[in-house]
């Protein structure tokens, strides 16, 4: 079994932890087992997979999920109306 932990600082972490927790129920493969936690300003990510292959595409589609959350988050914190 592989494994990595990874802890991301984000300036919103209760949004990107409700905005990427659901990907966890539908998750497309069944080959990583995928871990979520809310700190106070960091997301951590547990991902376990049964080989690297699976490790880095886990990896690839959760960091992606999280910028994606953080792009957005930033985009409507700067066109909110006035």
């Amino acid at each position: 079994m592989h494994t990595l932990t990874l802890t991301i600082k984000t300036n919103n972490p209760e949004t990107t932890y409700k905005a990427i927790k659901p990907e966890i129920k539908d998750s497309p493969s069944n080959k990583s087992k995928i871990q979520l936690k809310k700190q106070k300003n960091k997301i951590q990510l547990h991902i376990q997979s049964q080989d690297t292959t699976s490790l880095r595409a886990a990896t690839n589609s959760w960091l992606r999920w999280i910028m994606i959350t953080q792009e957005t988050n930033q985009i409507t914190k700067t066109t909110k109306p006035k």
